[in-house]
């Protein structure tokens, strides 16, 4: 009894505490009050600047702090980390009137805390694979929509499904960036709406979406959307003016140091994202931007081969960018103008109009002036990026490329292989240096560099590296490799690579040989042939292979001759006949007879 009575005890007390224990405060937009002083402290906002009340506001309601004590730094790109940080404050100080309770862990990195009370009170569902890459505003996106309880972003505005150009609505973002359209936090980039959705956000961007999103009164009620039935098209006048600035030249280097291929990009952010070729920038080892206003390095951030299109940050910040365009409407017979920009004549716009539309992109009845040119609509957006002189890879439409992506220049590899029937990567193509000495036939190769093409030991070193990369990623295999040798294996080749006064690389191929006659190499894969008529005419064991030649009577009589020293370097001896030649070994007898373009392998088991 005495234990049941001090149980008893116990939770009497625990309800008579808890009678002195305040209701939680009702959420409310009331919470956001003044909470910090701000006295112009941050030196890099000028208060003519569009973002300064923003900053000021998120500043005063205790949303946003400087990167340091006297610079906010409003160009610089806000992080996953940073952007839930931001959505844990204004969902606690709208739901308790105070700053969320963080239970930081010994060691763990200062978001751990934010992040689990995201997760413990629904502002994400699920952990981001690296909270301190840089947000894209469809991320940003994602973490905001549950800043706030449901239904405290009431619609203000409309906004039709698929009226923002560049989000489809069947993005798994598209339901947070409609919703947050709809309440007037969110308006785009441009008067259509357009939401750049991979892009990174800068600070002082979310200083105005949090202060939005804080005060309501805040929020913009303008009409949005609508790109292709809303503004006046564009003369071809108005269209350059519009869009060289920020079209610019970009220069490629290869591994040598010597300029290689170079030619046009343009950006799609004004911190420095630009797009271009895929074919434009792969194996070079180094970019250059030629913008208006100087030279800029450039690194590769992604890339869709497929689409030959690549994602690149520039250095720098406050370019001039286009707005890329919704492409579902493009139809047959629009006009579209193209834009590049040259080192000999500046930018260059050509007018003309859409000849077909496919699924893989579009034909124009204009030529690209330079590879990486870029394809404008009468509205002076960018709807696509050439990939040859008349056929455009449609930026909308190619998988989601990631400006947080960790691509190196080893990751971008188009591999330039020697020739057929070699898998060897052309290692004068793909560094830029030029070969001395080159002899190769259906069987090996040998070539020689000169190490002296390189301008530095540091850029050989490079080059190296980077091939021995490409040819791993090529599905060769490194065997060996001390300081002067690399030898890789393939299954049809290997390919040794010897660094001495000079790079020398020799290639071998791997024979294969018939299935029913394992000492005999197969001319359908040697020649790259299929076999045209089988014939087992006896009982002997015999067999006839017909092969079709499809080239010229002199290529052919290369193959044939290269056949004959292969069969010669695995055993065989040869005597000539009246038809054809005659090779032997102490078990099979094989006669090649060439007439035209018919190749004959008569083969006969012997006793």
């Amino acid at each position: 009894m005495k234990t049941r009575r001090t149980l008893v005890a116990i939770c009497l007390c625990v309800v008579i505490i808890a009678g002195f224990i305040p209701a939680a405060a009702a959420s409310s937009y009331a919470h956001f009050t003044a909470r910090n002083t701000y006295r112009e402290q941050f030196t890099d906002v000028s208060p003519s600047s569009w973002f300064a009340p923003y900053v000021r506001r998120g500043y005063e309601l205790g949303l946003i702090q400087g990167s340091a004590d006297t610079t906010f730094s409003p160009n610089s790109n806000l992080t996953i980390a940073q952007a839930i940080a931001l959505a844990c404050r204004i969902f606690s100080i709208y739901s308790t009137g105070a700053l969320p309770t963080l239970y930081q862990q010994s060691g763990a990195p200062w978001y751990e805390a934010y992040v689990s009370f995201a997760l413990d009170n629904g502002i994400i569902e699920t952990r981001f694979g690296n909270p301190n890459a840089f947000a894209t505003r469809r991320e940003v996106a994602v973490i905001f929509q549950h800043a706030l309880p449901p239904g405290s972003f009431a619609p203000i505005r409309e906004v039709a499904d698929g009226a923002i150009p560049d989000v489809a609505l069947a993005a798994d973002y598209a339901s947070a960036v409609y919703m947050l359209y709809r309440a007037g936090v969110l308006s785009g980039s441009d008067r259509y709406g357009t939401f750049n959705p991979g892009t990174n956000i800068r600070r002082s961007e979310i200083a105005a979406i949090i202060v939005r999103i804080a005060e309501p009164a805040r929020r913009s009620a303008e009409s949005i959307g609508g790109q292709t039935d809303s503004g006046a098209a564009l003369s071809a006048a108005e269209i350059a003016k519009l869009a060289s600035p920020a079209v610019f030249h970009i220069q490629a280097y290869a591994f040598t140091g010597e300029p290689s291929i170079s030619g046009s990009a343009f950006f799609i952010s004004a911190d420095g994202l630009a797009m271009t070729s895929f074919d434009l920038v792969t194996n070079a080892s180094q970019l250059i931007a030629a913008t208006s206003d100087g030279s800029h390095p450039a690194v590769i951030v992604d890339v869709d081969p497929a689409n030959n299109l690549a994602l690149l940050q520039v250095t720098g910040t406050g370019f001039h960018y286009l707005a890329v365009a919704n492409t579902s409407a493009i139809r047959q017979g629009e006009p579209v103008f193209s834009m590049a920009n040259t080192p000999e004549l500046g930018s260059v716009i050509s007018q003309g109009m859409v000849s077909a539309v496919t699924d893989a992109g579009v034909r124009v009845s204009i030529q690209a002036d330079d590879p990486g040119s870029v394809l404008l609509n009468n509205h002076g957006e960018a709807l696509g990026i050439f990939t040859d002189s008349a056929t455009v890879a449609l930026i909308d439409r190619a998988r989601p490329l990631n400006p947080n992506a960790d691509i190196s220049i080893a990751d971008t590899f188009a591999f330039p292989i020697y020739s057929e029937p070699f898998q060897a990567i052309d290692f004068g193509r793909f560094t830029g240096a030029m070969p001395y000495s080159a002899s190769s036939n259906l069987i090996r190769g040998a070539f020689q560099y000169n190490i002296m093409d390189f301008q530095s030991a540091e850029l050989f070193s490079a080059a190296m590296a980077n091939y021995q990369k490409a040819m791993i990623r090529r599905g060769f295999r490194l065997e060996e490799i001390d300081e002067l040798t690399m030898i890789f294996t393939h299954a049809d080749e290997v390919v040794t690579v010897e660094v001495g006064d000079s790079v020398n690389i020799h290639i071998e191929r791997l024979p294969h040989f018939y299935s029913d006659f394992p000492a005999l190499v197969d001319f359908g894969w040697f020649a790259n042939l299929s076999v045209f008529n089988y014939t087992i005419p006896e009982n002997d064991g015999r067999v006839i292979l017909e092969y079709i030649w499809p080239g010229t009577n002199a290529e052919l009589a290369q193959v044939i001759a290269d056949y004959h020293t292969l069969l010669i370097e695995t055993g065989f001896t040869f005597t000539r006949q009246r038809v054809g030649v005659l090779f032997e070994t102490e078990t099979l007898s094989v006669a090649v007879i060439v007439d035209e373009e018919l190749v004959t392998i008569d083969i006969l088991p012997l006793d």
